[in-house]
């Protein structure tokens, strides 16, 4: 099973119906048929969601760079593990079995980092300690921005306390074009196909730390770029002739 991009519904990992149909083999056409003739065995909330409207927009706008729902779909389902595993009956190939066992066992049982989660005080003394934390590393941060930071290529870099940056804002920062850069890494198989997520190697690589961030309902995955990755991707950038491309289109000085 090839790498799947995370995606995060209600504080779970779901799948949308493309993703879904990848994995089994099968079309969206033919998810979509067996939901409609066996709708009855599925119920919303537990095996499915259904985003439309406000959501749906919210949705996308999160989705933008990975492509997993159409920008003029009307409506978008989500499926749930459970919801997973009743087209696994439905469709009752070897081919889906395995697959299922697949996610089972990778996708749906990979736990969130440690570090976005967020632990909900019990006690009063417990709302105290965390209130305390909360502004001691509010202040540590203050006197980390008061720093002079790195430079690369000339262009200044802001960057978190741990060194890291987002991966919009090291784009944006040196000035090359967001979109062509994240095309780059994709073409030469640092992130993801069609994501904007690095392959697995790069993060055990520490060249990458992948974040998960939540809006409203939906938790998503947030690339981030290490002191070591900006070196590397700073060199990389330069061979694939990227520089070039922005000084020929007055992007760049």
């Amino acid at each position: 099973m090839n790498e799947l991009v995370t995606v995060n519904f209600d504080n779970q990992r779901v799948l949308t119906t493309k993703q879904l149909a990848e994995v089994y083999g099968t079309s969206t056409t033919a998810i979509s048929q067996n939901f409609k003739n066996n709708s009855h065995y599925f119920k919303e909330g537990i095996h499915y969601y259904l985003l439309k409207g406000e959501a749906l927009k919210e949705f996308k706008n999160y989705l933008d760079d990975i492509s997993l729902v159409g920008k003029r779909s009307p409506h978008l389902y989500l499926w749930t593990e459970r919801g997973a595993n009743r087209h696994c009956k439905i469709l009752d190939t070897d081919k889906a079995w395995e697959q299922f066992d697949n996610l089972e066992d990778t996708y749906f049982r990979v736990k969130e980092y440690v570090q976005n989660q967020f632990v909900i005080p019990k006690t009063y003394s417990e709302a105290l300690r965390l209130a305390a934390d909360i502004q001691a590393e509010n202040e540590r941060l203050k006197e980390q921005e008061q720093l002079l930071l790195p430079k690369a290529n000339g262009y200044d870099l802001i960057v978190n306390s741990d060194g890291t940056q987002s991966m919009n804002e090291f784009a944006k920062s040196m000035n090359w074009g967001r979109n062509r850069l994240f095309a780059a890494l994709r073409e030469n198989g640092i992130f993801i196909e069609g994501t904007t997520v690095p392959k697995q190697r790069f993060v055990e690589g520490k060249y990458f730390i992948v974040k998960q961030c939540r809006k409203g309902r939906m938790v998503f995955p947030v690339t981030f770029i290490t002191p070591k990755g900006m070196k590397y991707v700073v060199k990389k950038v330069d061979e694939w002739g990227i520089m070039d491309d922005l000084r020929l289109a007055g992007l760049m000085m």
